[in-house]
């Protein structure tokens, strides 16, 4: 709580959900070289701990982050991108993103969505959630904070 400057008086829940969620939210560094994001839900001034959404094992390895920037809006455009080309067409695009990514881009949110309905030029709908389960590229399927899905649909002909 004190890397985060949290101060003794604040509303638990509120404050340290969109103060410390959005904002720093933690990234967990795993023994295999991946990482995953957990999103601070909840302080306890008592003991000076932080109760995060998602699992974060005992003993973990953590970095603070810094809110998602247009650096990660660009990211993320090219990344759906570089999917469309190995892909191709699908019939419907879905896209799912966490609350705190709402807060945490603030009107870049708007820039990231257009630039993800753009780079598929596709019919397209989505949503804002409160965590994602998805596999990050290259990864496995998971529980993610602070992040955006895309989901692709495509018919698919059988005999």
């Amino acid at each position: 709580i004190q890397y985060m400057g949290i101060e003794d008086k604040f509303d638990k829940q509120f404050d340290v959900m969109i103060r410390i969620g959005s904002e720093y939210p933690l990234q967990i560094l795993r023994d295999d070289g991946s990482t995953v994001i957990r999103a601070p839900m909840y302080a306890d001034l008592t003991d000076r701990s932080l109760i995060c959404a998602g699992k974060v094992p005992q003993g973990s390895k953590v970095r603070f982050s810094l809110p998602p920037s247009f650096d990660v809006v660009e990211r993320v455009v090219d990344e759906s991108r570089q999917v469309h080309r190995e892909f191709g067409d699908p019939d419907a695009v879905l896209m799912y993103a966490c609350k705190t990514r709402h807060v945490s881009l603030g009107p870049l949110v708007s820039e990231e969505i257009d630039g993800i309905k753009n780079a598929w030029d596709r019919p397209f709908a989505g949503f804002f959630s409160y965590g994602e389960i998805g596999k990050a590229i290259d990864g496995h399927y998971e529980y993610h904070n602070n992040t955006t899905a895309v989901v692709v649909l495509k018919e698919i002909e059988t005999d």
